[in-house]
C-alpha cells in the first residue's frame, strides 16, 4: 500500500508541474467557434504493464483521475478542457520511441513518462521536434544540456545531492516542528534503532561504506548504517543520519541523542523525552552516561553475570502473582497473560566509563520466552550429550587412547556448547589406553536454569509504572517496521549510485517518503 501511495504522490507532483505549463503552451490553440469548448491534448506514456507495472499502473491511474477531476470539477485549466491520449509503453524502450511519435502526430502539446528509462528512449525524438516532455523520475543526462525535457525535481546526481543537504540543514527540522505542533504528536517516548543498507561492489571512494555487522545477512558486502528516531505513538520519523557501516551499535546512542536534541531544539512544547532502544544500544557505559547527562531511557539490560542476582531475586511463583495487561495483537481474547513483572532496584556500574548509578528495573517473565528458552536448552543439551557419547564410544581407540587428545576433543565440545556445559559434569580418568569417561547431568544447575527460563530485565531512569515500561518498550517494533518499509515497499535497494553524496541523498529522499508513509498509515 505504501508503495502505491508513494507512486501516486510522485506522479501527481510531475503532473502538477506539467499542468502549470498548459495555459502558456495552449495560448494559441483556441477554437474558431465560440460554441466549441477549447481543448488541449496531452500525452501519457505509462508503464501500465510489464516489469514496472507495480509502480507504473498506480502512477498512471493517479494522473488519469487527476485530469478527470480537473475537467469535471474545476472546469479545466485556464478555460481549457484537457484531452488525454495515453499509451502503454510496457517499460519497453522501443515502444516508448514509437509512442512519442504517435503523441506528436495526434497533436499533443506535451507528454509525460513515469521513468527516466522511458524518457531516455523518447528524448532524442522529442528534443529534435521541440516536443516538451516531463519526467516523473529523472537522471542527469535528460536535462543536461537543457533542451525540451523537464523534471519535477533535481535528479539523483549532484543536483539532488546538493538539494538533499539543503533539505536536511534547512527544511527537515521545520517540517518536524510543524508536524508536532499541527497534529499534537507526543514526544514523551522516542524510539531509536539502527539498520544497515548493503552495496555490491568495491565503492573505494565512499568513506562511509565499510564492512560491518550486517542485518541483511550480507557480511561479504560493504554497507552504510542508518540511525533512525521515530515518535512513540505514531511512528513518525524525527531524526536520521547515515553513518559508517563499520560502527558498532553501542557506540552511537550519545551522539544520536545530541543530534536528536538539535532537531527538537526550539519546539514550543518540549517534553521530558525518554529514548527507547534495544539491548544493542543500551550497554552499561551508555546507561551511566544517560544518567550523567540527564537523558531519559528505557530498554533491556544486557544479560551479564553481575545482574543475575537481580534477575533471580524473586521466585517464579512471586513474579507470576503480578500479570501485566500488555497483550500482543496476535493474542486471542480470553487467553491467559503472557507477561508478568515486578519492579526491582538495579545498581549499574560503568565498564569503561566511570560511575555507578541506580536505575529502576522491571523483572519480566514471559511464558513464551520460557518455552523458547527451554526448547533451545534441550536442543543444545541433546547435541552436547550426543557429542560426549561419540567421544565415549571412541575412547581407547586410535587417537582417543591418549588422554591429551581426548581432553582436546572434550574442550572443543564444551566450547561449542558453552551455554549448557555447566549443566553436565564431565570426568576423564585412567591412564592412556585405559581411559574412563563419566558424564552426568547436574540436577541443581538444571533446576536453576529452568527457574531462569523466560526472565529478562528492563531498566529506566524515569518513574514509570510496570505497565508503562512494558507497553512503551513493546512499541519498539514500530521502528523495526519502519525499517522494513524502507527496505520493502519503498525499496531503497537495489542502489546503482556510486558517489557517497548521491547515496546519502537517495536515503534522505527515502526517509522523507517514510515520513509520508507513516503519516498516511497513522
Amino acid at each position: 500500500m505504501n508503495c502505491i501511495k508513494l507512486s501516486k504522490a510522485t506522479g501527481l507532483a510531475c503532473l502538477a508541474l506539467m499542468l502549470i505549463s498548459i495555459p502558456l503552451l495552449g495560448a494559441g490553440c483556441g477554437s474558431d467557434s465560440e460554441d466549441t469548448v477549447d481543448k488541449v491534448k496531452v500525452g501519457f506514456s505509462i508503464c501500465y504493464t510489464g516489469v514496472a507495472a507495480e509502480k507504473g499502473r498506480p502512477m498512471g491511474n493517479a494522473k488519469l483521475d487527476c485530469i478527470k477531476y480537473i475537467n469535471e470539477e474545476l472546469g479545466g485549466v485556464a478555460g481549457y478542457q484537457i484531452e488525454v491520449i495515453w499509451r502503454d509503453n510496457q517499460y519497453d524502450a522501443s515502444k516508448a520511441t514509437t509512442i512519442v511519435s504517435e503523441l506528436m502526430d495526434a497533436g499533443c502539446l506535451l507528454f509525460t513518462t513515469n521513468s527516466s528509462k522511458m524518457m531516455m528512449a523518447s528524448a532524442e525524438t522529442a528534443n529534435r521536434n521541440d516536443f516538451p516532455g516531463f519526467a516523473v523520475f529523472s537522471s542527469p543526462v535528460l536535462t543536461n544540456p537543457p533542451q525540451h525535457i523537464y523534471a519535477q525535481m533535481p535528479d539523483y546526481g549532484d543536483d539532488w545531492a546538493a538539494f538533499a543537504k539543503y533539505y536536511l540543514d534547512n527544511i527537515w527540522k521545520e517540517i518536524v516542528h510543524q508536524a508536532m505542533t499541527c497534529f499534537g504528536l507526543s514526544l514523551s517516548f522516542i524510539h531509536y534503532d539502527i539498520t544497515s543498507i548493503y552495496f555490491e561492489g568495491a565503492y573505494e571512494e565512499a568513506d562511509k561504506l565499510a564492512y560491518g555487522y550486517s542485518r541483511d545477512d550480507k557480511s561479504d558486502c560493504k554497507q552504510v548504517n542508518l540511525q533512525l528516531n521515530i515518535t512513540g505513538e505514531d511512528g513518525i520519523p524525527l531524526a536520521f543520519e547515515v553513518i559508517n557501516g563499520s560502527i558498532s551499535d553501542r557506540t552511537t546512542p550519545i551522539e544520536n541523542m545530541h543530534a536528536l536534541r538539535e532537531v527538537l531544539e526550539g519546539m514550543p512544547t518540549r517534553e521530558d523525552v525518554i529514548l527507547v532502544s534495544d539491548q544493542a544500544m543500551l550497554d552499561r557505559d551508555v546507561i551511566v552516561q544517560y544518567h550523567q547527562q540527564g537523558i531519559g531511557y528505557l530498554g533491556p539490560l544486557p544479560a551479564l553475570k553481575e545482574y543475575e542476582e537481580v534477575v533471580m531475586a524473586r521466585s517464579l511463583a512471586e513474579v507470576q502473582e503480578h500479570p501485566l495487561s500488555y497483550r500482543p495483537k496476535r493474542q486471542k481474547a480470553g487467553e491467559p497473560p503472557i507477561y508478568y513483572g515486578v519492579l526491582v532496584p538495579v545498581t549499574i556500574s560503568g565498564d569503561k566509563v566511570e560511575g555507578t548509578v541506580e536505575a529502576q528495573g522491571l523483572l519480566v517473565y514471559s511464558t513464551r520466552k520460557a518455552k523458547l528458552d527451554a526448547d533451545k536448552r534441550t536442543t543444545r543439551l541433546d547435541r552436547y550429550l550426543a557429542r560426549l557419547d561419540t567421544i565415549k564410544r571412541h575412547l581407547n581407540t586410535r587417537k582417543y587412547k591418549k588422554a591429551a587428545y581426548t581432553w582436546e576433543q572434550l574442550h572443543k565440545a564444551q566450547s561449542k556448547y558453552a551455554a549448557v556445559k555447566e549443566l553436565v559434569e564431565v570426568q576423564l580418568e585412567g591412564e592412556d589406553g585405559q581411559l574412563v569417561l563419566r558424564v552426568d547431568v547436574r540436577a541443581d544447575p538444571m533446576t536453576l536454569a529452568q527457574e531462569r527460563d523466560g526472565r529478562s530485565l528492563l531498566v529506566t531512569n524515569r518513574p514509570l509504572s510496570a505497565e508503562e515500561m512494558m507497553k512503551h518498550f513493546k512499541a519498539q517494533d514500530q521502528i523495526e517496521k519502519r525499517n522494513q518499509t524502507l527496505k520493502g515497499p519503498i525499496r531503497i535497494r537495489p542502489i546503482f549510485l556510486h558517489k557517497q553524496e548521491r547515496i546519502e541523498s537517495l536515503i534522505t529522499e527515502a526517509q522523507a517518503t517514510l515520513g509520508e508513509a507513516a503519516g498516511v498509515s497513522g
